[in-house]
Formats: structure tokens, C-alpha cells, sequence
């Protein structure tokens, strides 16, 4: 599998073979999407009416969640989709967000059935993408370069950045590409979410950097994979993370906040 979502209705996963399949928590297959994508599934996100999918060929695909059937198709990278997002604001719940690796950010809105914003950068294929939960609800990319950048769909340009590397990194010949990041569950109910969030590194870092009060260095670096960092993400009450790598090996990790650790 290539892309992995839990949700109520299962666990919704899209593959290189081109189909999307669900479910449910024993095992037990409920349904498939055939050839969802031709070259392969590369992304999944879920809204109350529809599966929303992204390809290795650059397509945006949106499948009826009753009837699996297509109701509609975005066209817009010019490389494989790597990440795509439903909007977490209820007044833009009708807008998909997604990156690619043709280095472009693209907002599409449904209800316009076109692409509606773009974000587009010179260096540094995306390879993720997070949306904040704060009252502006700006996107996160992580991308080749090492860079997280924070994009405002009001404004052409990133908003923030933050560099994961070192110049002690570079001498070192480190990979500076990031892989996947996630932002932490909410501190209690009814909050935002995202104060941290969780970096996985090419280089074997796994990084975790306050949002809430920015800094020019993560707060916090685990160092115990011996290949990539490919995926990491947070226990429900935030206080553990649980990363895998390209070694193979599943790491548990304890995190208290910060002045706790």
C-alpha cells in the first residue's frame, strides 16, 4: 500500500497496482475502486461524500463514497500527487488541497469545479502536506530540500519557512529530503490541534518542532533508525510517537511537551 487512511467506514488504502480498497478492522475486504489511477494510487483523503484520491500520472480523482462511482477528475500536476487534503475549515469544506512533485500547490474548489489557487516553487519537489487547525487553517509542506514551508491560500508566496538542516549536516553529506510530517492530536477537546509537529527525515532524524512558539531549531531530535525515517506519527494523547523506517524497524518514542522531556 502507498497510502493508508483510518476512518469510521474502515481503512481505506490505495495501491501501485491502481486500486483503491477498503477494510474493515479484522481484515475482511468491504470494497475496491478498479483502476483508480493507472500508473498508481499516491494519495487518499476522505470527506462525508466522497474518497478523494491522487496518482502517480497527476490526476485528481473524486469517487462517490456510497457507489464508488467517479464524479470527478482535476487534471493539474504534471507529476505524481503526493499528498491531498479535503479543507478542515467548514466554511471551505468544498475546496481539496494537494502537492505534487511537479513542485506545485493546488486548491481545487468543487463547487466552481475548477482549480481555483496555485502555489509554485522553484526548488524542492513536495513530498507532504498538513493542514493547521489554528483560525487561518495554512497548509505545511515538506519538501526536498529539507524545507517546511507554510502557505496562506490569500498570498502567492510562502508565509514561513523552516530549514531542517545544518551546516554541519551538509559536511556531513546528509540527506536533506523530508519524507512524511504529522501534527499532534488536540491538547483537550475542543482545541485546534498541531501545537508540534512531527518531521520525517531521509537523513534518520526524526524531528519534532513548536509551532506554537517557532524557533530556528526543532526542539526535540531522535536519532535511532539506521535508514530513512518514512513515516511517524502520534499516540491519540500526544505523548508517544510511533516512526518506521527503511531499516525495517519500528521505533516507539516518548514525548512530554516541551520542559518535560
Amino acid at each position: 500500500a502507498t497510502a493508508l487512511v483510518l476512518s469510521p467506514i474502515g481503512i481505506v488504502s490505495g495501491w501501485t497496482d491502481g486500486f483503491i480498497r477498503c477494510h474493515a478492522e479484522d481484515g475482511a475486504p468491504l470494497w475496491d475502486i478498479a483502476n483508480a489511477h493507472r500508473e498508481g494510487v499516491t494519495s487518499i483523503a476522505l470527506s462525508p461524500r466522497f474518497v478523494c484520491s491522487g496518482g502517480r500520472d497527476g490526476a485528481l480523482r473524486l469517487w462517490n463514497l456510497n457507489s464508488r462511482l467517479l464524479v470527478a477528475q482535476f487534471s493539474e500536476h504534471r507529476g505524481a500527487v503526493s499528498a491531498v487534503l479535503v479543507d478542515n475549515s467548514k466554511a471551505e469544506a468544498h475546496q481539496i488541497h494537494s502537492c505534487g512533485e511537479d513542485k506545485t500547490v493546488i486548491t481545487v474548489d468543487l463547487k466552481q469545479e475548477r482549480r481555483v489557487v496555485t502555489h509554485k516553487v522553484q526548488e524542492g519537489a513536495f513530498k507532504h502536506m498538513v493542514q493547521l487547525g489554528t483560525q487561518d487553517h495554512e497548509l505545511l509542506t515538506c519538501d526536498t530540500t529539507g524545507s517546511i514551508k507554510m502557505w496562506d491560500c490569500d498570498e502567492p508566496n510562502a508565509v514561513r519557512m523552516l530549514v531542517t538542516w545544518t551546516e554541519q549536516h551538509e559536511m556531513e553529506g546528509r540527506e536533506k529530503r523530508l519524507n512524511h510530517m504529522s501534527l499532534s492530536p488536540p491538547a483537550y477537546e475542543g482545541a485546534p490541534g498541531g501545537d508540534y509537529l512531527l518531521v520525517s527525515c531521509a537523513s534518520g532524524e526524526l524531528q519534532v518542532w513548536d509551532l506554537a512558539q517557532p524557533s530556528a531549531a526543532p526542539i526535540s531530535v531522535g536519532v535511532a533508525h539506521s535508514d530513512e525515517v518514512m513515516q511517524a506519527g502520534w499516540s491519540p494523547d500526544g505523548r508517544q510517537v510511533v516512526s518506521v523506517g527503511k531499516d525495517c524497524c519500528i521505533c516507539v518514542w516518548n514525548f512530554y511537551g516541551v520542559g518535560a522531556q
